[in-house]
Order: structure tokens, then C-alpha cells, then sequence
């Protein structure tokens, strides 16, 4: 809770050095003017023991942002068909629909994962409307009993501010604090992210915009991101751990 800036990046270059002390999660608030969104990043450093020198971007794009939590249903309808003209194109397409009942309990009727291919999404924005329509794609009818999928639908410091009335008639949602000092409100439970995308419109139907998936593994939240680039769908629960604790160190350290 402590604020230790404001710190100016260099006018032409963007660039920014900044000294943290180890032992913490540090939040960046980036703000880069008129035309262009704020940013809320997190940085955990709590594992680091020595001086080492940690390189983070902040992705900008004035004029054009699209942000993960506001791609519509039109955007991957869009992105989808784009995908399947493509004479180059990697994997079958399976258009989402949008259901019209309120389903929100685990087990589903869904097919068994086979083999699936992540590699063209790594390292890849969801907030790129195609890139979201491609996971869809792939994860389309697909389920896994080591996971659940939940739709995230605010994240608070001051979670008394968020009013969920509107969302009402999908269930009370789950309010977690996390050691971050953040807040998340969560709905439904999906072992299938066409399930939970099912939801996530629903949601956004009634006005909850920012309204996003998240998975859990073993009860630890992650990223659809970070599930991205270890092929979550294609490993067994202590496979799966292993290599997202793996991923996370990385990324503390990078």
C-alpha cells in the first residue's frame, strides 16, 4: 500500500529505470497520456535473494486498445471467420454460440482433450481478437477434470466500491483476497473455456464489460497466458504444477 513514485520514462526512448528493494509485489500504474489507456501491472520480486537487472514492457497502442476483458462476441465471430478463409490455416474451426441457460456447475458433457497445439498462441496478446478466437478454437468442446475455468468479473483494492445487482441472476459471486491486496469477485465454475466463454458474454450482456477468464489448478489461480505457454490442456495435475511453478519463477527472476 505504500506509493514510492511517481518515476518519468524518457521522453523519446520510453525506457525507465527503476530501484526496487526484494522482498515485495510491486503494482506499476502506467499512465502515458491522452489518447492512450492506463495500465496496472503487477511485479513480484519476493523471491529474489541478490541485485539483479529485470527488464518489463508495458504494451501502449494509442488509439486502437483493445483490451482482453472488452473483446466481444462480434470481435471473435469476426476473428473466427477471418481464420477459417485462411488458405495457411492450422487448426479446425468451431464457431462459439452463446447458450441461453444458466449453467454454471462442473461437469459438463464436453469431449476428451487430445493432443492439442499451442505453440502459435505463446508469447501472444488475448487482447488481439484473433489470437482470442484461436484459443477458443482450439479449446472448443474440450474439458479437463484437473481444472477449473471461473469467470472473473472485478478486482478490487476497495472491494465495498463494486456493486454486482446486475449480475444477480448468475449467483452470488466468490470474493477472494489475495496477498497482493487485491480483492477478485469470480462466477460460475467451468472444466471448459467455451463454457466459461459462454458465461463471460452472459456477463457482458448485463454491462460487465471487463468481465475476463481466469483458471485454476489445485486451487491456485493463473492466467489464461501463463496456462497458454505450459499446454495446459496436454499434461497431468503434477506435470501441470510443476511447470507453472517453473513459469512463475521465470518470470519473478526475468
Amino acid at each position: 500500500g505504500e506509493v514510492i513514485g511517481p518515476f518519468t520514462s524518457n521522453a523519446k526512448t520510453g525506457k525507465y529505470l527503476v530501484a526496487l528493494s526484494p522482498g515485495e509485489n510491486y503494482t506499476f500504474n502506467v499512465r502515458a497520456g491522452k489518447g492512450y489507456p492506463d495500465i496496472t501491472e503487477d511485479l513480484d520480486i519476493q523471491k529474489l535473494t541478490k541485485f539483479v537487472e529485470i527488464r518489463k514492457d508495458f504494451r501502449l497502442v494509442k488509439d486502437g486498445f483493445v483490451d482482453k476483458t472488452e473483446v466481444s462476441l462480434n470481435d471473435i465471430l469476426a476473428a473466427l471467420d477471418t481464420i477459417t478463409k485462411a488458405p495457411d490455416s492450422l487448426i479446425t474451426i468451431v464457431t462459439p454460440t452463446v447458450a441461453t441457460t444458466n449453467t454454471t456447475a462442473i461437469g459438463n458433457p464436453c469431449d476428451e482433450f487430445k493432443k492439442l497445439d499451442f505453440s502459435a498462441l505463446k508469447g501472444k496478446s488475448l487482447n488481439d481478437a484473433s489470437v482470442y478466437a484461436k484459443l477458443l478454437a482450439i479449446g472448443s468442446k474440450i474439458c479437463s477434470e484437473k481444472m477449473v475455468f471461473k469467470v472473473q468479473i472485478a478486482a478490487y483494492r476497495h472491494p465495498k466500491n463494486y456493486k454486482w445487482g446486475h449480475l444477480q441472476e448468475f449467483g452470488e459471486p466468490e470474493v477472494v483476497d489475495y496477498p497482493d491486496g487485491i480483492t477478485r469477485f469470480t462466477q460460475g465454475k467451468f472444466n471448459g473455456i467455451h463454457l466459461a466463454e459462454e458465461q463471460r458474454q452472459k456477463a457482458i450482456s448485463k454491462g460487465q464489460n471487463d468481465a475476463w477468464i481466469v483458471g485454476f489448478v489445485d486451487g491456485k489461480r493463473f492466467t489464461l497466458e501463463q496456462l497458454i505457454m505450459v499446454d495446459f490442456y496436454n499434461k497431468d495435475v503434477a506435470s501441470l504444477n510443476e511447470d507453472l511453478q517453473l513459469l512463475k519463477d521465470y518470470i519473478s527472476f526475468k
